[in-house]
């Protein structure tokens, strides 16, 4: 803070500080404080700038600013990024004494999904205007940022505070915004914001439909901003004017977002006018043909191409394949057979091809393998395509193949032994492939493979013993390969860092204690293995593991109050278990629990009360199936740190649904299977537009 005469003071507010209600006396060496600061974002200022200055019948007229120069540090049950603390030498002749407020422990800073900004550099930016008695504060740029955080674009009253903010940040800090349609409207106020937008460079849009199902036109599109690069037009419908005018509204534009949008031929032909497109995602189109992927594939940039669920057949495999610039291609459960892969084969310029879920058996595998693509590509899916072991030979031999999915094939021993020679792999998932003991410890002579999925493959413990020789394995999945307490045993003495080795029989707390002693462990999968309580009091000895799964196995109270021994848990799959509301209590203190997963536990009020005022870190809770009503609803949402919560199921009615509208930073919201949340609740939900996921139950929205 700097001191520029009497009544005036200039502050600096870094980026993060959380704008919550909270007064500052300023005073004068021996004088009586004469001077407070009012900082707020709450709903009743939305549309006015978010800082002022409130005079207390001094007299001053001269622009007051607001003192930071107090050590500012996040409350403990708010995560803030970039660091937010602030420090600032006052000047000698004042003191700054802050009134104590314990309302910023409870009210975080804002975050909607729809806004996305990056800090410009700390210039003070000084807002025009002197009012009365409510005097503008000069606010340095980062603080404008934090405002713009704070902006819902597709709710009209925030529509000034946008405008104002965006001249204010500067260029290039407000980087994302999600318009529905009637912020597409023509008003004076949304071409203003518009205008704003647009000077200050914003770069992506994401399309909203509402619930009037209303049809972006080209009018629509003529009125956004045309430093936009990215958009989003997923499952919005654009009418054939809109798609015509996106060239010529958006010459800038570098990626397309059309996930289950209607793009016909003719829509394609428009998207092809793009020339400076380098990404484009058409996945779950079923309206798209040959004619339209000819115009595609002519894109001269289009580097990224997903046309997953698409069900383009062999022409339009043909049509694709004319590409010279894609390097990523999607070509999952698209009904490609080996005739579309020996199309692909001539694609040099490919380093990441999917083509999961169709049915290019061995002839399409050796196609793509033996070809130019094959001498290029890094990344290769092709699970769930009847490859056997001549496909696997072939792309064995693949010459920069790091990753490789095969899982669902018939790759056998002779087809998995062929990979221990592969130059440059790294991660290779060969589960459900009838791979065998033979098959493995040739496999494992591999000196470059570090990541290796086996799962459903039947090893036994034997598999284990010859994995447990590995040095260069460091993640490694056994899930239902037929192992015991034995087979787990043999692995204690590896330097795993993620072990996965769901629905086997280890359950024995001598095994347990064996995988809990692996030094080097952050991450153990033994969901549906039969462990009880004395397992876990074996596995809370681990001073390693941050990420546990024990879903479905039989687990009381006892192993909650058991896993609260380990500080260092982040992440927790209790699901499935009988924990109730002491378990609950026992696990939700974690100092360090980010993720919590205690779906299916007899979970009720006293449990999700403890979980809503435990861990101060924790993000996501999901607590499907349990027995929370309304009053557990209520608690879990005046958590302040969540973004995601899933209450399925859980005897919700309005009351506890509505409790979620004031959850300052949740984006995603699942309340489905609870048939007492009315449709006027539902709507009061979806006219919400900071969650970026909702799902409600099918009473909520009967009215449409």
């Amino acid at each position: 803070m700097t001191h520029s005469g009497a009544g005036k003071y200039t502050m600096k507010i870094r980026f993060g500080i959380p704008f919550t209600n909270k007064t500052f006396a300023l005073h004068e060496p021996g004088k009586k404080a004469h001077a407070g600061v009012q900082m707020s974002t709450t709903e009743a200022i939305l549309d006015e700038l978010p800082v002022k200055i409130r005079t207390r019948g001094t007299g001053h007229r001269a622009r007051q600013n607001p003192p930071p120069n107090v050590v500012v540090n996040p409350p403990p049950n708010v995560v803030v990024n970039p660091p937010p603390n602030v420090v600032v030498n006052p000047p000698p002749n004042i003191v700054v004494q802050p009134v104590p407020d314990n309302n910023i422990l409870n009210n975080p800073p804002l975050v909607p999904p729809n806004v996305v900004v990056i800090p410009p550099p700390n210039v003070a930016v000084d807002p025009p205007g002197v009012a009365k008695r409510n005097f503008m504060t000069t606010v340095d740029a980062d603080a404008w940022v934090e405002i713009a955080r704070n902006l819902n674009v597709g709710d009209n009253k925030n529509l000034r505070l946008v405008s104002k903010t965006a001249a204010y940040v500067g260029a290039a800090a407000i980087q994302s915004v999600k318009v529905g349609p009637a912020d597409l409207a023509d008003t004076d106020a949304n071409t203003q914001t518009m205008q704003h937008l647009s000077v200050n460079g914003l770069n992506s849009v994401h399309l909203t439909g509402d619930a009037t199902g209303r049809i972006f036109t080209a009018a629509d599109i003529a009125r956004l901003p045309p430093s936009v690069t990215e958009l989003n037009i997923s499952n919005a419908t654009l009418n054939a004017g809109a798609w015509q005018q996106l060239a010529a509204a958006l010459p800038n534009l570098r990626s397309i977002k059309a996930h289950g949008a209607i793009v016909d031929d003719a829509a394609a032909h428009a998207i092809a006018n793009c020339r400076n497109l380098t990404s484009l995602d058409l996945s779950g189109n079923q309206t798209i043909g040959r004619e339209g992927l000819t115009s595609i594939a002519g894109l001269p940039k289009l580097a990224t191409l997903n046309l997953s669920g698409s069900r383009i057949g062999y022409g339009g495999v043909r049509a694709i394949a004319a590409s010279t610039s894609l390097t990523e291609l999607n070509l999952a459960r698209s009904q490609i057979t080996q005739f579309g892969a020996l199309a692909l084969s001539e694609m040099g310029s490919l380093k990441k091809l999917d083509l999961a879920g169709n049915n290019v058996g061995d002839f399409g595998a050796q196609a793509i393998a033996e070809s130019q693509a094959g001498a290029s590509l890094v990344t290769l899916n092709l699970s769930r395509n009847r490859v056997g072991r001549l496909g696997a030979e072939s792309i064995a031999r693949m010459p920069l193949l790091s990753d490789l999915n095969l899982q669902g094939n018939l790759v056998s021993d002779h087809g998995a032994q062929a990979f221990s020679t592969t130059p440059s792999l790294v991660k290779l998932n060969l589960a459900n492939n009838a791979v065998g003991i033979v098959g493995v410890r040739e496999l494992l002579r591999s000196p470059t493979i570090t990541d290796l999925n086996l799962a459903d493959n039947d090893l036994g413990d034997l598999g284990a013993e010859a994995v447990s020789g590995s040095r260069t394995i460091n993640a490694l999945d056994l899930s239902n390969t037929g192992l015991t307490d034995l087979g787990a045993g043999f692995l204690g003495n590896t330097t795993l860092v993620t072990l996965a080795l769901a629905r086997n029989q280890i359950n024995g707390p001598a095994a347990l204690a064996e995988l809990a002693q692996i030094p080097t462990l952050a991450n153990l999968n033994l969901e549906q293995n039969g462990v009880t309580d004395a397992g876990v009091a074996a596995i809370a000895d681990s001073t390693s593991i941050k990420g546990l799964s024990l879903r479905n196995n039989q687990l009381g109270p006892l192993s909650a109050i058991e896993l609260a021994r380990m500080p260092q848990l982040e992440t927790v799959n209790l699901q499935h278990n009988a924990l109730g509301d002491l378990g609950a209590q026992a696990i939700a203190g974690g100092p360090s629990l980010i993720n919590l997963m205690l779906g299916n536990n007899g979970i009720g009020v006293a449990g999700m009360q403890a979980i809503a005022g435990g861990s101060p870190t924790l993000t996501l809770v999901h607590l499907p199936n349990n027995v929370g009503g309304d009053a557990g609803a209520q608690a879990i949402a005046g958590k302040p740190s969540l973004t995601y919560v899933d209450l399925q199921n859980n005897g919700i009615s309005d009351v506890g649904a509505l409790a979620f509208n004031a959850s300052e930073r949740l984006r995603s919201l699942n309340l489905d299977h609870n048939p007492n949340i009315t449709p006027a609740a539902g709507q009061a939900l979806l006219q919400n537009r900071q969650f970026k996921n909702l799902k409600l139950p099918p009473e909520a929205i009967a009215a449409g």
